[in-house]
């Protein structure tokens, strides 16, 4: 952006000083600050801070008033709230023509005036400038494609356009030359130069072409390392730790990075009071010259952990935090494990905020001094949404996370929506006897609506878990549920029980990688669930299923996300209705609504099936700020057959979307589209989600 000039009255004091004006006799005084009284505040005060504006464009034919109005509504409010002087008139005709420079339009020029109450601004927009060639010379060692994609990085980043095709904007060209610079310069050029880029315009003015000179100079490289000092460790241990920094060319961030390398490496050695201190030493001539460094280092003695204080707890008992440190005492210090630590802690939602000190005591220890900012413990917690199968749906939450200051969550929740009324409590211990095993336990009472059927179910599941690795989490789970088929119009013969007890007793393992657990956009996760299911008149089922999902980011904000599942009953005819697997809906094939690809022969609500394979593949990509589109295909086939997984008979989902990210979460909609229907089958299906589809 170009610097701006200072205005005549300004840069007259600027000049002068305090001295030089204290100088000036009493008179002469007087009469400048009358100049600098009117030239600055005189008749073009009107209106006065407060007061309404009104600001007329003249000649704006680009862009919409609205949109001129939002580029300078910083200096409208200044002007708004300081009334309508000639410095802000001023800026408000300058920071639009930087709008237009910004936007393509090179000649661009803004004049301003003062009518009564009134801002005009003229506006001279000239020809829309398109940046249509670059090119650089001198570049011996890095490749052309490479810089000139830097050249034209901060314009093709602001506007999100490919580099080849957006609008000549000067000071982002001199911004990506420097870029180019810093490159340079991380790559060992320390000499090198990069000249401002050359513009040539077009007769009329309507496209330009920038060019760029290099003098690239000698590149160094990391000579000779000096070690000074009683270093504790072998020095090929130090170098090997170095190993990957001395490979690159010589930079001067480079240099920090192996001092931090060596505090860390120290660190992690319990040495709390090491200081390395890294010293550049004159380069040897040449073209490939290399320069040596000096380090000195004073590894100190190692620390261990012993003694915690604790300042900030209210509600929460201070046993129960010196519990959660109680691993760390007599330990060696040790950064990242002190780290770890104070991430749980925050990631337990207990706190607003908790840092923990080291701090060193005489004889080599460490004090951990602990400030805790508690969280509210209780919480009201309302929802309200609309799912195209479930349709209008809410519900109220009550929970207390810290039941008897000891971090125990205890909640109620009701839900509910055009299919259902469910009431839930839940309990849940995350240090079951000091250690890191999860302890919940819920209880419900449910009833429901299903297609071709209604149902009321109450019961009890307990869980526990533990993660063995941070993305390894292994569970142990039992449950039992009463249900109750209440009506139907599905024959008995289809139903199965329609009334029983059914007690479960399973395991669990997940390995999950991904960035987010809600929206992911890199990563995979895949989890295997096997449980034995036994029902009121002795018989008994086993489940097995399993899944797995990759989700992988490409070039311009795309994603691309794929997922396999599968699921497997022993047997069929034992199994209750409610008990069986159902494909078809938001999260599954796409082109068919919820439960209904599991409909067999002519019947004419779905009954489900006893085994099941899924396959989903998804792309999407950026259409307006936190809007996004989608295009997916599913492939799904449900089996009354439980003995093995089904491989034939698929049914397929092609479709499109868009998702919105909201601050509580993604909101989806696909269509999905049959393409191989069958007689009576829908040409698809229309969904609307909370969610990812997999």
């Amino acid at each position: 952006m170009p610097r701006r000039l200072l205005k005549p009255n300004r840069l007259l004091l600027l000049l002068l000083g305090p001295l030089g004006l204290a100088a000036l006799q009493p008179g002469l005084q007087a009469a400048f600050w009358n100049f600098w009284h009117h030239s600055t505040n005189a008749p073009s005060e009107t209106p006065r801070a407060g007061e309404a504006l009104k600001v007329n464009f003249h000649g704006v034919s680009a862009f919409s008033e609205r949109q001129i109005r939002s580029a300078i509504e910083e200096q409208l409010s200044r002007i708004h709230s300081e009334g309508l002087s000639r410095p802000n008139a001023d800026d408000a005709a300058y920071y639009t023509a930087v709008f237009y420079h910004q936007n393509g339009y090179a000649a661009a020029d803004v004049t301003w005036k003062i009518e009564g109450g009134t801002l005009l601004l003229d506006v001279h927009e000239g020809p829309l400038a398109q940046l249509r060639a670059t090119s650089i010379e001198g570049n011996l060692s890095l490749p052309s494609p490479r810089l000139l994609s830097l050249l034209t990085s901060v314009t093709s980043e602001r506007l999100r356009l490919p580099g080849t095709s957006i609008p000549f904007v000067l000071d982002e060209l001199q911004m990506g030359a420097n870029r180019i610079l810093d490159l340079y310069l991380g790559e060992g050029f320390l000499d090198a130069q990069v000249g401002m880029p050359e513009v040539v315009f077009s007769s009329d003015g309507s496209s330009a072409s920038a060019h760029v000179s290099v003098v690239e100079g000698s590149r160094y490289r990391f000579g000779t390392l000096h070690f000074r000092g009683t270093l504790a460790y072998p020095e090929e241990t130090l170098l090997a730790e170095l190993a990957p920094l001395l490979a690159k060319p010589y930079a001067p961030p480079r240099v920090i990075a192996i001092e931090n390398t060596l505090q860390s490496f120290y660190a992690k050695r319990a040495h709390f009071e090491a200081k390395i201190e890294v010293l550049p030493l004159p380069a040897t001539p040449g073209r490939d010259a290399k320069i040596p460094l000096e380090i000195r280092i004073t590894p100190g003695p190692i620390h261990h952990f012993h003694g915690v204080h604790i300042e900030g707890l209210v509600r929460m008992q201070e046993q129960w935090l010196r519990n959660r440190l109680a691993a760390l005492e007599n330990a060696p210090f040790d950064p990242d494990l002190l780290e770890h630590k104070q991430l749980e802690l925050l990631g337990s939602g207990l706190f607003d905020s908790l840092k923990i000190t080291p701090l060193p005591q005489p004889n080599h220890s460490l004090l951990l001094h602990v400030q805790a900012r508690e969280s509210k413990a209780r919480e009201l917690g309302l929802s309200l949404g609309y799912g195209s199968y479930e349709g209008a749906l809410g519900g109220v939450r009550l929970a207390n996370r810290n039941l008897l200051g000891k971090g125990i969550l205890g909640s109620v929740e009701i839900n509910f929506s055009q299919r259902s009324l469910a009431l839930e409590t839940t309990l849940s211990e995350p240090w079951l006897f000091e250690t890191r095993t999860e302890f919940v336990t819920r209880a419900f009472i449910r009833g429901r609506v299903e297609l071709g059927y209604e149902k009321r179910d109450a019961g009890a599941r307990t869980e526990l878990s533990r993660r063995l690795l941070p993305p390894l989490r292994a569970a142990l789970f039992g449950q039992i549920r009463t249900v109750e088929i209440t009506s139907s119009d599905i024959p008995v013969a289809d139903l199965g029980q329609t009334a029983y007890q059914v007690g479960s007793l399973g395991t669990s393992i997940t390995w999950d990688k991904r960035d987010n657990a809600f929206n992911p956009s890199s990563g995979w996760i895949t989890s295997l669930l096997a449980d034995t299911n036994t029902l009121s008149k002795g018989s008994t089922f086993a489940r097995t299923s399993g899944r797995l999902a990759w989700h992988y980011p490409l070039p311009a904000r795309v994603r691309f996300a794929a997922s396999a599942r599968f699921g497997l009953l022993s047997q069929r005819s034992a199994v209750p209705i409610d008990e069986r697997y159902f494909l078809g809906g938001s999260s599954t094939v796409r082109s068919f609504n919820e439960r209904e690809l599991g409909t067999l022969g002519n019947k004419p609500y779905p009954t489900g099936g006893s085994a099941y394979s899924l396959l989903n593949a998804e792309t999407d990509f950026p259409l307006w700020q936190n809007l996004r589109g989608a295009l997916f295909f599913d492939a799904g086939s449900l089996s009354p057959k439980g003995s093995e997984i089904p491989t034939s008979d698929f049914r397929y989902a092609t479709g499109a979307g868009v998702r919105y990210t909201l601050p509580v979460g993604l909101v989806r909609l696909d269509v999905g589209v049959n393409p191989d229907r069958r007689p009576n089958e829908r040409w698809g299906a229309a969904h609307l989600s909370f969610g990812v589809a997999f």
